[in-house]
């Protein structure tokens, strides 16, 4: 339940719109406004709000970029505009593409690297025959025997991957996402017990929010293969099966970002017992993550 108050949460965010224009002067000052025309000179502009109050103007020297109510994004450079006698060019001002930086930080393509610390619960339940009860009777044809245990563990994980972002929107780009590797271990601080965990080439969507040149957000949803209790030095345990289970793992997050810096919060389920039916392991893992984007 918590994981689908989570994906719909996400879903929501996707969907923020604006609802009005935004001037921003090069002194910092921001204006809420429905800009109405733009001069060789002048921009003329009402309050958001006062849709029935005065018409105001300002100079265009004054001004750094306007963002519209549909996500577009407008700069102006100050040596471009003089103080000169006004010109109507349009009655609503032409809208483009926004101009952006050679290197753009949130909507650019490119490889990502996150540290995962974290901690959860593990549900393990085993299926065994058993041949010899607690008591030391012996039972010819054997006996099913269940084993199950509830563990709390700390964790750390490394991931790398890949982000493509699609369409123009200045504050706001969907995309994909593929996670080329994540390799886990989770360690029972009471008995020391260490399991791992494996999941390569898994994929999901990315939502990027830009609130402006330096700050951002980022929701996304990644699921695919996983291997728990993956150990590459020891394969076979004692009765002869895989030491290793497959499975899939499905994980939502949540992301501050700051130009390529980003810090989050990730929820990860791993439900594994694909390849070993009397053995099924399920992990649930909360983790605080640090990463760049490159």
């Amino acid at each position: 339940m918590k994981t689908v108050i989570l994906f719909i949460s996400f879903c929501i965010i996707s969907l923020v719109g604006f609802s009005q224009d935004v001037i921003i002067k090069r002194d910092g000052e921001k204006i809420d406004a429905k800009v109405i025309e733009i001069t060789s000179s002048t921009i003329k502009y009402k309050k958001f709000g006062q849709e029935d109050g005065p018409l105001r103007n300002i100079s265009i020297a004054e001004v750094s970029e306007i963002i519209y109510d549909n996500g577009d994004w407008e700069k102006f450079k100050e040596e471009d505009y003089k103080e000169e006698e006004e010109e109507v060019t349009s009655s609503r001002p032409t809208r483009h593409r926004p101009t952006l930086s050679a290197r753009d930080p949130f909507f650019d393509n490119g490889f990502y690297l996150d540290l995962m610390l974290g901690g959860g619960d593990a549900e393990r339940k085993e299926t065994q025959i058993a041949y010899y009860d607690d008591f030391g009777n012996y039972y010819p044809n054997g006996y099913e025997y269940v084993y199950q245990s509830e563990d709390r563990f700390a964790t750390i994980n490394f991931r790398i991957g890949h982000k493509w972002y699609f369409g123009n929107g200045a504050k706001y780009r969907p995309g994909l996402q593929a996670q080329w590797m994540r390799i886990g271990i989770n360690l029972n601080p009471e008995d020391g017990y260490a399991s791992y965990s494996l999941s390569p080439l898994n994929v999901g969507l990315t939502n990027s929010f830009k609130f402006n040149e330096r700050h951002g957000m980022e929701a996304n949803v990644t699921g695919g293969f996983t291997v728990l209790n993956f150990n590459p030095f020891s394969t076979i345990i004692g009765n002869g099966s895989p030491n290793s289970s497959t499975g899939y793992t499905f994980g939502v997050e949540l992301k501050y970002r700051f130009n390529i810096l980003a810090v989050g919060l990730d929820y990860s389920r791993f439900n594994t017992g694909f390849n070993h039916t009397n053995r099924n392991h399920n992990l649930n893992v909360i983790s605080v993550t640090a990463g760049i984007k490159l």
